[in-house]
C-alpha cells in the first residue's frame, strides 16, 4: 500500500483536477471494494453540504453510504503515485457526478462535483428500491441483509427540498409519531423517517409568507407544531428547526416576536405553545 505524503488542504481539490499530473487508473485496496468503513474530514462534508443544499446533519451519513456503493459496486479508481493518494470517481450507470480523494487509511479528504444534485441532468429522481433502506452511520459498513443503500434517492430529495429539515426537527417528528404509529405505516428505518419529516415539511412550504430573517410557529393541522426560520441569505432554504406535538386540528401561522423566537430556536425545554406568549 504506497505511504501517503502530506498534501496541504487547499491543494486537495486541485489535485482531482484531470489536469493534474500523476494519475493513473490502479486497483485500490480490496478492503475498499467490500464495505469498507469510510470517514469524511470535516472540511468535507461542509463542502458536501454547501455544494448539495442538503441539511448538514445528513453529510455524515450521505457522504459514508455514497463511498461505500460507489466502491463497491461502480467506482473508477485511479491512485496518485506522489501522493499516495486515490480518486474514486461515480462512473457507473445512472451516476450523478461524484468523485472522492480517498487516502490509505480510507480517510476521504475531499469531495468534488460539478453541480448539485437538484440540477443534475443525466437521471431523474432515483426511486427508492424495494426493500429496507438503509444510510450509513458512523459504525456500519455495508447495507445488512436484506436492506437497501438508498443514499442516491435521499440525496436527491434533500437537495430538491423547498425546506430544509434539522436533525432536531427530524427527531422531534419521529418522536411525536412514534407515539402514534397509526400515522406512519412504513418500516421504522432512518431514511423512512427522513422521507417521511421531509414530506411533512415540504406541505407547509406554499404556506410560509417570505419574509426574511422571521420565525414562525406552524401548526399543520396533522397534529404538529413546526419552528421555521426564514433565512436572509437569499440563496438559501427556510428551516424547520423543532417539531412538537400540537392541539390544532387545522393550519395556523404565527410570526413570533424576536425575543420569543430566540428562546424557542436556543432552549428545546420551551413549548412551541407558549413560544409566542
Amino acid at each position: 500500500m504506497p505511504t501517503t505524503t502530506a498534501v496541504p488542504d487547499h491543494d486537495f481539490r486541485a489535485l482531482m483536477s484531470k489536469r493534474a499530473a500523476g494519475w493513473s487508473r490502479r486497483k485500490p485496496p480490496s478492503a475498499f471494494r467490500y464495505g469498507f468503513p469510510f470517514h469524511a474530514v470535516p472540511q468535507v462534508l461542509a463542502h458536501f453540504t454547501a455544494k448539495q443544499h442538503s441539511e448538514p446533519w445528513l453529510a455524515g451519513r450521505l457522504v459514508r453510504s455514497l463511498a461505500a456503493d460507489i466502491a463497491r459496486w461502480q467506482g473508477v479508481w485511479s491512485l496518485h503515485q506522489p501522493s499516495g493518494l486515490y480518486r474514486l470517481d461515480d462512473r457507473g450507470p445512472g451516476s450523478l457526478c461524484h468523485a472522492l480523494l480517498i487516502d490509505p487509511a480510507g480517510v476521504i479528504l475531499a469531495y468534488t462535483t460539478s453541480h448539485s444534485d437538484a440540477a443534475c441532468r443525466r437521471t431523474g429522481i432515483p426511486a427508492p428500491p424495494a426493500g429496507q433502506p438503509w444510510l450509513a452511520s458512523t459504525t456500519e459498513r455495508i447495507p445488512p441483509d436484506g436492506a437497501v443503500n438508498v443514499w442516491r434517492h435521499i440525496l436527491r430529495v434533500s437537495t430538491s427540498a423547498p425546506i430544509a429539515v434539522s436533525g432536531a426537527a427530524y427527531n422531534g417528528y419521529k418522536d411525536c409519531r412514534t407515539h402514534d404509529p397509526g400515522t406512519h405505516p412504513l418500516p421504522q428505518t432512518m431514511p423512512n423517517w427522513y422521507l417521511a419529516a421531509q414530506a411533512s415539511a415540504t406541505r407547509l412550504a406554499p404556506l410560509i409568507p417570505h419574509s426574511p430573517g422571521q420565525t414562525y410557529r406552524i401548526h399543520d393541522g396533522t397534529g404538529l407544531a413546526w419552528l421555521i426560520r426564514i433565512p436572509t441569505h437569499p440563496g438559501r432554504k427556510p428551516t424547520a428547526l423543532r417539531v412538537q406535538m400540537s392541539p390544532a386540528d387545522e393550519p395556523k401561522i404565527i410570526p413570533l416576536a424576536p425575543r420569543a423566537a430566540a428562546q424557542a430556536m436556543t432552549d428545546p425545554q420551551v413549548s412551541l405553545q407558549d413560544a409566542d406568549r
